[in-house]
């Protein structure tokens, strides 16, 4: 299921308008268009693998895809889809500060970001939000914001799988040939007696390729999963009713 999204500006474009907002996680098109899709958030969840020799599949990979056939086939609605999720710390520190790290990156690397919406793939079950498209480079930015522990623990761990795993989704995605992972704490930066400025660490697709290989095997396997899933639910449940229509 190799991705398709070349003109990954011009797709934005069309789907979504022109999305530079900030704000643009708390609008309830952002919040409908992603629903029912699996994101980058999720990618390390997605990749795990069971212990057992007859399945693929890991607990937290099964879990991903059930909330997905959850957002997907039902009008259920979480707490994160709801206003109250924009209210949740993490989020708006983040929606507070991005705006000031990617005028600081755009300083340090002399780079101009555009910002976007949600990107889809080509199969219309994937996608995700960057933080921002350097077109002249083929590159897209991840901003984290954290608190100053986080902050530290970004830094120090920014070579972690999880985190990897990640950005090689965002690159199966849209194409890009590498992607900026970019974390600002002003109050480390002050705290340290620093310049207010952000920490960069790239990542080129090279680099990345056994991750976003492993996205491509894995992606059709979570499809089969969630298919399965919803094609033996109406048959257990159209069984069930041919049983209680018979014991009347």
């Amino acid at each position: 299921m190799k991705s398709e999204n070349r003109h990954f500006w011009q797709l934005r474009q069309h789907f979504y308008g022109d999305a530079g907002t900030f704000d643009i996680q708390t609008n309830p098109e952002w919040l409908a268009v992603r629903r029912g899709k699996f994101t980058a958030s999720e990618a390390a969840d997605m990749l795990s693998s069971s212990r057992s020799k007859d399945e693929v599949l890991g607990k937290t990979a099964k879990a991903v895809c059930r909330r997905v056939l959850t957002d997907r086939f039902t009008s259920f609605e979480r707490p994160a889809d709801k206003d109250a999720w924009a209210l949740k710390d993490s989020v708006a520190r983040g929606l507070q500060l991005e705006p000031r790290a990617r005028e600081l990156y755009e300083s340090q690397t002399g780079f101009e970001v555009k910002e976007c919406g949600f990107v889809e793939h080509c199969s219309g079950w994937f996608g995700f939000s960057p933080d921002g498209i350097v077109e002249d480079e083929n590159m897209g930015i991840e901003i984290k914001c954290p608190e100053p522990d986080n902050a530290q623990r970004l830094i120090e761990e920014v070579g972690d799988p999880d985190h990897l795993k990640q950005i090689a989704f965002a690159m199966w995605v849209d194409g890009l040939d590498c992607y900026d992972y970019v974390v600002y704490s002003p109050e480390l930066c002050q705290g340290l007696e620093l310049d207010d400025q952000v920490f960069i660490f790239s990542f080129s697709r090279d680099e990345l390729q056994e991750y976003i290989d492993e996205i491509d095997k894995r992606a059709p396997i979570l499809l089969e999963y969630v298919n399965k899933s919803v094609s033996n639910l109406k048959k257990i449940g159209k069984k069930r009713q041919f049983i209680h229509a018979r014991s009347k």
